[in-house]
């Protein structure tokens, strides 16, 4: 008995269309999240003390003084009063700004290349590009190229949407770390006030 054909990208015009329905776009989006979650968890203590240096650096620039070690510094923010919770300083807006970054993200790409794959628009079928060449080494090299303008234009529409999220959480992000604000929504106002955009349109 010979074995079951592999599924191919060829393949995709053919078969039954991608799920686009709300449950699947949530799922898309909890998985996202999720990851979005243990990065921002992880990774965050490890940005509190880069942000912390480079804030030293410049004052120690100024001042003369040496500027200190990665060490140094994360021994420094455990001292004091918050102790190792200090190295989480900041973490509400992130949190809540890459688990939705993430989530956006993956669910665009996903629905994306499920999309892509079905429609086939790169290669419609009634081009195979062959050129009278050979009809597997054509179908061959259609597919990796279809597969790589798909995964483009998906990561593409990814990445163009998060940019939404990331930008303003990065702003509130960095004002609370280095110590501008103490909290999260203190910063987010001082934003919606004295941006100059709210400030116009206020005036208006």
């Amino acid at each position: 008995m010979p074995p079951p054909r592999e599924h191919t990208h060829a393949d995709a015009s053919t078969s039954s269309p991608p799920s686009t329905s709300p449950s699947s776009i949530a799922v898309d989006m909890a998985c996202g999240m999720a990851a979005g979650v243990a990065y921002t968890v992880t990774a965050h203590p490890f940005d509190t003390v880069k942000v912390a240096m480079q804030s030293r650096k410049n004052s120690s620039t100024s001042s003369g003084t040496a500027p200190k070690s990665a060490i140094a510094v994360t021994s420094e923010i455990i001292k004091g009063p918050r102790g190792a919770l200090g190295l989480f300083r900041g973490l509400t807006a992130p949190l809540v700004g890459y688990s939705i970054e993430a989530g956006v993200n993956y669910a665009a790409f996903n629905q994306s290349r499920r999309w892509l794959e079905h429609n086939n628009p790169f290669f419609p079928p009634n081009d195979d590009g062959s050129g009278g060449g050979d009809a597997s080494s054509s179908s061959s090299k259609r597919s990796v190229t279809r597969h790589l303008a798909e995964c483009a234009v998906s990561g593409a529409l990814g990445g163009s949407l998060l940019s939404l999220v990331v930008a303003p959480t990065d702003l509130i992000k960095c004002r609370v770390q280095d110590g501008q604000f103490a909290r999260a929504s203190d910063a987010i106002r001082d934003v919606v006030v004295s941006s100059f955009y709210f400030r116009t349109r206020i005036g208006n």
